[in-house]
């Protein structure tokens, strides 16, 4: 394997029930490579499984067979502490519905996360972390009284507050505004430039996905890539 590849998929299957007893193929012998700093859109109508590949890439969800390589480690291989143990070593969560902890403050939201990976956050570093999303003056405030964007902003931080390696987002516009959503987006692609964290998004958006290096589309349990 190139040393530069993050992730490989090879051959993945995954069989889910439909609730009836008949089982059926979301996914059939799908493959995908990423090395680092790439960036790469999964787009696709909705129940099609981006957020369930997502969530296979995270170690979150079973696959039937096949094998998924996340930095070097065959995920079917791992238990559930060692699965914990690389999530929360290379990556980096975004959710549409931000996922964050109302009552608690910008920073405490981070303090929580690195708190649950074991391993303690200052406030001091928690804003520098909210201060790379323009929020170092809300670190303070309870999120639940922070605009839509600003709690995804938040979420973003929470994301790279472990300075992940790979950064996975779920329709992280989705119930934003245009503009907010755009400002959103340039974070994201800024982290992605920058530091080269590598960036796998699930999105409706076509404008968004045109902005990744790679796009595939899901279509009827396999992965097309758009030329």
């Amino acid at each position: 394997m190139n040393p530069e590849t993050i992730l490989c998929i090879d051959n993945l299957t995954k069989s889910m029930d439909d609730g009836q007893d008949a089982p059926f193929q979301l996914y059939q012998q799908v493959n995908l490579t990423m090395t680092t700093g790439q960036s790469i859109a999964l787009v696709g109508p909705s129940g099609c499984g981006k957020s369930t590949l997502l969530s296979i890439i995270a170690g979150l969800e079973p696959f039937s067979q096949g094998e998924v390589w996340l930095f070097g480690q065959a995920l079917s291989q791992l238990h559930d502490e060692q699965l914990c143990r690389l999530r929360s070593q290379y990556l980096g969560f975004v959710f549409q519905s931000f996922m964050l902890i109302p009552g608690f403050s910008a920073a405490e939201n981070l303090q929580m996360a690195r708190f649950i990976q074991g391993q303690p956050l200052s406030f001091a570093s928690a804003q520098a972390v909210l201060d790379q999303v323009g929020l170092a003056d809300k670190a303070n405030r309870d999120v639940a009284h922070l605009s839509g964007g600003e709690q995804q902003r938040v979420a973003l931080a929470r994301a790279i507050v472990s300075k992940p390696k790979l950064l996975l987002a779920d329709e992280p516009t989705g119930n934003l505004d245009p503009a907010t959503g755009e400002r959103i987006s340039d974070l994201m692609f800024e982290l992605n430039e920058r530091h080269q964290i590598a960036l796998i998004l699930a999105t409706h958006d076509s404008q968004l996905a045109a902005r990744c290096e790679r796009c595939y589309t899901i279509r009827q349990g396999s992965l097309y890539a758009n030329d």
